[in-house]
């Protein structure tokens, strides 16, 4: 009778875990590649963008043709530290720890910049 309540138990622990991990993953799935609007940032050790509609994830900022994006918004702004609106196409990583430092929620490739601007829509952060 032992046996079969730690039986039990042990396969109720196991589909709980099992659970949680779909669960999980399922909350971590986004659309790659896909468009994303959001705050992007170039700084001294690091290149952030904050997407308006996850903005308490900060995606590492890597891209395909040599800094386009980052040309784009020098030129955009005025203090190249100073965060700028953008809607770009990005290939998007799962959720881990992702560049300098592992800082990082996730590592946004971007592949195409849509728009730039300094001005930020209702409802997006710059942070």
């Amino acid at each position: 009778m032992e046996n079969l309540r730690v039986t039990i138990f042990s396969a109720s622990m196991i589909l709980m875990v099992i659970i949680i991990l779909i669960l999980w993953k399922m909350n971590d799935l986004l659309e790659s590649p896909g468009t994303y609007e959001g705050a992007l940032a170039y700084g001294f050790e690091g290149r952030g963008f904050v997407p308006c509609k996850y903005p308490e994830e900060v995606w590492w900022v890597t891209e395909v043709d040599n800094d386009t994006a980052m040309n784009i918004h020098y030129s955009t702004t005025s203090d190249h530290s100073m965060p700028a609106y953008a809607v770009v196409e990005v290939e998007v990583s799962a959720r881990g720890s992702h560049g300098h430092m592992g800082m990082y929620d996730r590592k946004a490739k971007i592949i195409k910049v849509q728009s730039i601007s300094t001005t930020f829509p209702e409802g997006c952060s710059k942070t």
